[in-house]
């Protein structure tokens, strides 16, 4: 690489950086103008520099005030070219690229042609964290002096100003360069703005880099409930980020590996199938960063190994380290140290990157960076630096290396020796640019097959449900539910179509509190059943539905489910939920009319269980009140025709947030205080602290970014994380053992960390009198009884209820397929087949039997009144 190098530190630099409070002020470190190449030309570039010096500081506080990002530099490219054009230069709009532009002026013919290059985009959140309106500036100045110079001493030459934008991480420049927008120039000039010594100018090179993507495919399941037919992509991501962090004690201290994460559809409660890692790869030079490459990579194909997802591993596009030339390099370091300052080769942005680096593999080119003043923790990258791009220390800092710039392309168009010397640079330089080879998009897979031998009810297995022991002497008040179930066998179809209607197969699925279709259509359907209706009940999308049949009876509560899950739909089968809760409140109805049982029926339809809390609102609200019992069932996968009485955990959602710093991720990251580095820390932790946990414990969770970029040090991250244990005893214990992991993750990293404790779920107590008759009811007419299938791992806000009032919340099975369980896309299928809807019906018909028996068996009742109480006493 063709740079500079000194063993010892060169003349008027200092190791400090520029302060803003510093008292000392740019000066030339060896004031001998006699040292000046055609000093006349070097007057006129800073006497009209020094003319246009206003406009020039108006134009870069009025980018400044308008970032945008790379690729969408509407404002900037506008604002630039009718600067261009009002002073005089040839512009040329849209040049290869939305954003890009091109301006030219050229005096007289036959002259040579120099390059000069002015970006534009800004950082997301951060803004003009990098001071590309200096660097557009400055483009604008060395051009515009350039021009001054070639007509007042009447040189023949054209100057060419490209707005090349994307730099931050979009490689606009690349993509000019191979439109051949660089074709033609002689030389290419930019610099660049990062912190340094006062007045300082560096020659410093860059990193070369490699960005790589990689994505994790895995496969969803139920985090809790049955997290083993999953394939966690997240998983996978971590460990890769993971195994980065443990590559990095063998690799050079010049080298940097880093990066962020991505998801699609994570929500806390589902394994993610899909993670994706941004990931960036640097070195000093591009071998080194190819073959540092060839170390990462083993990293994200050991991670999908691991986990048993699949990965691919895309290489999205390097940038190659800066070589300076030198002999251009000599000319500023000259103009320079006589005129405006120092010269370094340590600071600039030698541990960043730059597109611009492949623009000096092409053809002769210098990026020197420039000085100014930074507070502490405030290089590149970060709010700080932002804001000292607006300052007028570093808007004459910037002027004086453009000046440097403008005299040094002039004498690239004047000085043939000079010239020809610059050419005989990159031509030791050793580039074969034929025989480069760009990295190219290849495909690593690592495949774990998993089976399954549990007893579990598969589609087109043959197996049809029957009941256990079939005595229906056994069954209490046998006329009714024979009502019951000629009234569900009625309203089958119809159940069927509102189901199927709320599945959405065709369309979109409703999230939690988002229910409005779903709302629209059950209070639809119960009205036309003939029920008192009350819509957004408490909540919006919250409905209750009445029946009253005579006075003096008991008022059975029953429950409807309605939300879907982001990116799976109802693959948690609350259609079949919401119509289970339709079918025993109609049945009830006809059965308390036809038989004269006084009773009340109040069916609510409770949004948001997904992890929203519905059911906890209403029963906040006084909803549940009223009632003296409640029901409802769930479906799962489980033995053929089975009907499940396990419980479920409690569950605690934590959400961690950590407080940084930003800094320029390569550059300075010593600056910054990675929030990213928190969060993953706090998830490494949580899983070493699972290996002393119960295995009826569950801890997992996801992250969420805010305004990440893989080239800076995250600021801000969340870990949203559910702890689940089978108790709220044990999980108020095992909460108290999670926490700390955050809070050492924060203690490890200098981070600050808020735990915001902010929704908790009951485990299910099921009423066992109420349990002790439904499962008569299945085992003597449908089907079988179990209390280990279920939802027994999963969590549900009707935990809730049962501790407010007696309640059963049974399983119900349905087929699915191998891994298909809950929360995958197979089992938002498996909801919607018709053994699905027989196995709903048949629970609901047993639910509504039962509830008959609470209405009218005063034995029954106390039974289930004294239960409750036993439990309520040895929950305290």
């Amino acid at each position: 690489m063709c740079q500079h190098h000194t063993s010892k530190a060169p003349q008027g630099v200092s190791e400090r950086a520029w302060h803003p409070d510093d008292a000392a002020k740019p000066a030339p470190a060896r004031p001998n103008s006699s040292e000046i190449y055609r000093p006349d030309v070097l007057e006129t570039i800073e006497a009209k520099i020094k003319e246009i010096d206003n406009e020039l500081r108006a134009l870069s506080l009025d980018i400044h005030a308008h970032p945008e990002l790379a690729y969408k530099e509407f404002y900037a490219h506008d604002v630039y070219t009718a600067f261009m054009e009002k002073h005089g230069f040839d512009v040329t709009k849209h040049f290869h690229l939305e954003t890009a532009w091109k301006a030219v002026f050229e005096y007289g013919s036959g002259g040579k042609t120099i390059g000069v290059n002015s970006e534009m985009d800004a950082l997301p959140a951060i803004g003009h964290a990098c001071g590309h309106n200096l660097i557009g500036i400055s483009g604008v100045a060395v051009a515009i002096s350039i021009k001054a110079a070639l007509e007042k001493h009447s040189i023949p030459g054209k100057v060419v100003l490209l707005g090349t934008p994307a730099e931050e991480g979009g490689s606009g420049k690349v993509i000019l360069l191979g439109n051949g927008a660089y074709k033609g120039m002689e030389a290419c000039l930019m610099c660049h703005p990062a912190p340094g010594p006062v007045g300082s100018v560096s020659l410093s090179s860059c990193l070369a880099l490699q960005r790589m993507t990689v994505e994790y495919t895995g496969h969803t399941a139920h985090a809790a409930l049955s997290p083993w037919e999953g394939k966690n992509a997240l998983d996978a991501a971590v460990l890769g980020y993971n195994n980065i962090s443990a590559l990095r004690q063998q690799l050079r201290p010049t080298h940097r590996v880093h990066g962020i994460f991505e998801g699609r559809d994570w929500a806390p409660n589902i394994i993610p199938d899909y993670a994706k890692f941004i990931c960036y790869v640097r070195a000093p030079t591009r071998v080194e960063m190819e073959a540092t490459v060839k170390r990462v990579t083993p990293c994200f194909e050991a991670a999908a190994l691991a986990t048993g997802c699949e990965v691919k591993i895309t290489f999205t596009g390097s940038t190659y380290d800066l070589r300076q030339n030198k002999a251009l390099g000599d000319e500023v370091a000259s103009i320079v140290l006589n005129k405006y300052g120092a010269i370094d080769y340590e600071w600039g942005i030698r541990s960043a990157s730059t597109d611009f680096g492949n623009v000096t593999y092409d053809l002769p080119a210098l990026h020197p960076g420039f000085a100014i003043p930074t507070i502490k923790d405030g290089g590149n990258h970060t709010l700080g630096f932002a804001a000292s791009a607006a300052t007028i220390e570093a808007h004459n800092a910037c002027l004086d290396v453009s000046k440097a710039l403008a005299a040094t392309g002039v004498r690239v168009i004047t000085d043939e020796a000079f010239l020809a010397e610059v050419r005989m640079v990159l031509s030791k330089s050793g580039l074969d640019l034929k025989s480069w080879t760009m990295l190219g998009e290849e495909d690593f897979s690592g495949r774990r097959k998993t089976t399954s031998g549990d007893v579990v009810w598969r589609p087109g297995d043959g197996s049809t449900p029957a009941p256990v022991n079939p005595d229906p002497s056994q069954i209490y008040r046998p006329e009714v539910l024979e009502t019951i179930e000629e009234t569900v066998h009625d309203l089958s179809e119809k159940l069927r179509g509102l189901s199927l209607d709320i599945h959405r197969v065709t369309g979109h699925p409703e999230l939690g509190y988002e229910e409005y279709y779903a709302h629209d259509a059950y209070t639809k359907f119960m009205i036309e059943q003939g029920f008192e209706v009350t819509k957004k009940f408490h909540l919006e999308t919250a409905w209750k539905a009445t029946f009253i049949h005579a006075q003096g009876g008991r008022v059975i509560g029953i429950n409807s489910e309605m939300d879907a899950l982001k990116g799976i739909g109802h693959a948690c089968g609350h259609n079949l939920i919401g119509i289970s809760g339709v079918a025993v409140a109609c049945a009830l109805k006809v059965a308390l009319v036809k038989h004269n049982i006084p009773g009340k029926i109040v069916l609510l339809g409770t949004p948001a269980e997904e992890g929203g809390g519905g059911k906890v609102q209403l029963l906040d609200k006084g909803a549940y009140d009223e009632m003296d019992v409640c029901l409802m069932c769930h479906p799962a996968p489980g033995p053929v025709g089975s009907v499940s009485l396990s419980g479920c955990l409690a569950i605690q959602k934590l959400e961690a947030e950590y407080f940084g710093h930003t800094a320029h991720a390569a550059l300075s990251p010593w600056e910054g205080r990675n929030a990213l580095d928190a969060a993953v820390l706090g998830y490494n932790n949580i899983s070493a602290l699972r290996q002393q946990l119960r295995p009826t414990h569950r801890v997992h969770g996801i992250f969420e970014g805010k305004d990440w970029a893989p080239n800076i040090i995250p600021d801000y991250a969340k870990f949203i994380c559910l702890v689940r244990a089978p108790t709220l005893k044990e999980l108020n214990e095992t909460v108290k053992r999670v926490a700390p992991c955050f809070e050492a993750a924060a203690l490890a990293t200098g981070c600050e960390v808020k735990i915001d404790y902010s929704q908790k779920f009951y485990d299910i107590r099921q009423n066992s009198a109420l349990g002790s008759e439904v499962a008569n009811i299945i085992l003597n007419k449908y089907g079988a009884i179990d209390y280990e299938w279920g939802i027994k791992s999963a969590s549900t806000d009707f935990g809730n209820v049962t501790y407010a009032l007696p309640s059963l919340h049974p399983g119900f099975s349905i087929p699915t397929v191998v891994d298909g369980g809950n929360h995958t896309t197979a089992f938002a299928e498996s909801a919607t087949t018709i053994e699905a809807h027989k196995a709903c019906l048949t629970v609901s018909i047993a639910l509504a039997g039962t509830a008959i028996r609470v209405l009218t068996d005063e034995s029954f009742f106390a039974e289930i009144q004294r239960t409750f109480k036993e439990d309520e006493a040895s929950r305290n």
